[in-house]
């Protein structure tokens, strides 16, 4: 029941990761907006089209032909759709859940506890949107160029990437006061992190990495390794 400013929930969204603010921005600009978008600039390997709370209700099974599946065979079903088919059933299933309650959702939530990490970790890849790290390198070298915006708006999407709160991953190896505008993704299995690394005011790098099929407790070993490839492209560009 709370109102937030755009501005707000960009800034939740991108900082701390908001789920339930990205979710807000999505439905202010439409989720068909971000894949046009992206077509637009000859980016063709990523496909956004789920909101999280979706993404959430279908890994918990919270529909009716959905429930009492086990992860695996959830994610065997999702695999059989067509995108069109996914998008209507994701829909669907966001309509069906619309006056659900969070106790009701934790509940599923506990209930989900205990299924195998690998089942869990494939769900959660299957029920996702996907991008390529080719596509966000050059949208971010486009943005830092300022071929996306205007320069105001440039400067303002550098500055919320660059208040970014989880720095474990590009700016861990990276000399203190290092300015790092960048966003991190995390789901069970993938680890994630896709920034520019300002290495002086006029020469700057783009490193995306984006790390799949991480073993359960290997989180640490997926950040410290994308540290090292941060760190890497800066010793050899600066």
């Amino acid at each position: 029941g709370s109102r937030v400013s755009l501005r707000d929930a960009v800034e939740l969204m991108e900082t701390i990761s908001d789920n339930t603010a990205t979710d807000l921005v999505f439905h202010a600009l439409g989720l068909g907006s971000v894949n046009e978008m992206m077509r637009g600039l000859g980016l063709a390997h990523t496909d956004i089209y789920l909101t999280n709370r979706a993404a959430w209700l279908i890994s918990l099974g919270m529909a009716r032909e959905l429930r009492g599946l086990s992860a695996r065979d959830i994610a065997s079903k999702w695999a059989a759709l067509s995108p069109a088919q996914r998008n209507a059933t994701a829909a669907r299933i966001v309509a069906e859940n619309r006056a659900t309650s969070l106790a009701a959702i934790q509940r599923a939530e506990d209930a989900s506890v205990g299924r195998p990490y690998a089942d869990d970790m494939r769900l959660a890849a299957m029920v996702d949107n996907v991008a390529s790290p080719a596509d966000l390198a050059a949208l971010l070298e486009k943005l830092q160029k300022g071929e996306l915006l205007d320069a105001t708006r440039t400067r303002y999407c550098l500055g919320v990437l660059g208040r970014q709160r989880f720095n474990s991953r590009i700016p861990r190896q990276l000399p203190k006061g290092t300015r790092v505008s960048h966003k991190t993704g995390t789901i069970l299995g993938v680890v994630n992190d896709a920034g520019i690394i300002e290495i002086s005011p006029s020469n700057h790098v783009v490193v995306v990495a984006c790390c799949r099929d991480v073993a359960q407790g290997g989180d640490s070993v997926a950040e410290a390794l994308i540290g090292g490839i941060a760190r890497a492209a800066y010793d050899h560009f600066r």
